[in-house]
């Protein structure tokens, strides 16, 4: 895992990065989205300082460009730093996104670090995910039910940046 401290930036950046209320079957109803745009950022400025060519573009199908390879990224905000057995989602909704790879984030609520907790192939989660349906409980935090249908994988199987 990568951890991050976002900077005063990172987050006025983000902040300036959409300008849409909620999108179609947002699960928070827009209220996270500062967050998925606060991963982007990070994982945009991660990149290009590993000398990689990237740009965020924010298309439907995937948020970013990097040397030819569409990345979409999947932020989740958390109060705890993230451990290897928490799980990264995508909602059932999300399956047809036309990208090559996802990259997983997690983004404290104060929004004072982030972590980039791995990547994967798109092709590749969908082998390895587990299908959940909403309302089912987590099996690693039970008290927890899933706010829709998803795939998950446990941070701990992906490959990391």
């Amino acid at each position: 895992m990568i951890r991050v401290q976002i900077t005063p930036e990172q987050v006025q950046r983000a902040s300036e990065l959409y300008s849409f209320g909620a999108l179609k079957d947002s699960i928070t109803k827009g209220k996270s989205n500062i967050y998925g745009a606060l991963g982007e950022v990070i994982v945009h400025d991660y990149l290009k300082g590993k000398g990689k060519n990237v740009k965020i573009v924010g298309d439907v199908n995937f948020d970013i460009v990097s040397n030819g390879k569409k990345l979409d990224v999947k932020t989740k905000r958390t109060s705890v730093p993230p451990i290897q057995s928490f799980n990264c989602s995508v909602a059932a909704y999300n399956t047809r996104q036309e990208c090559d790879y996802y990259v997983f984030v997690r983004v404290m609520e104060d929004q004072s670090e982030a972590w980039i907790v791995g990547y994967t192939g798109k092709e590749e989660f969908y082998k390895r995910a587990k299908f959940y349906r909403k309302g089912q409980a987590d099996p690693v935090l039970p008290a927890w039910k899933f706010t829709a249908d998803c795939y998950n994988l446990e941070i701990g199987k992906l490959q990391q940046l």
